[in-house]
């Protein structure tokens, strides 16, 4: 897996990439942790994933819960991959 991000003012959107799995879940972490601090909205951008594992949809869930509870906009574009 890879992403890119994309800022503007008002919004951090992470495109991922290839296959998100337990092993990017690794790089992942940190990026949505620093995303989470910052005063942006957040968007996660699935359209390249080819692929997505339990434990980055697990991650991702966290993400949204800790968004949701500080009251910080948390979203997810594209189509979340069939297999």
């Amino acid at each position: 897996m890879a992403f890119t991000i994309d800022e503007s003012e008002s919004t951090r959107v992470i495109h991922l990439t290839g296959n998100v799995d337990i092993a990017s879940a690794a790089d992942l972490r940190p990026v949505l942790i620093e995303a989470l601090i910052s005063p942006q909205d957040i968007e996660i951008n699935l359209t390249e994933a080819t692929g997505i594992d339990l434990t980055a949809i697990q991650l991702l869930w966290a993400a949204t819960h800790a968004a949701r509870k500080s009251h910080k906009y948390f979203a997810a574009t594209g189509a979340v991959p069939a297999h």
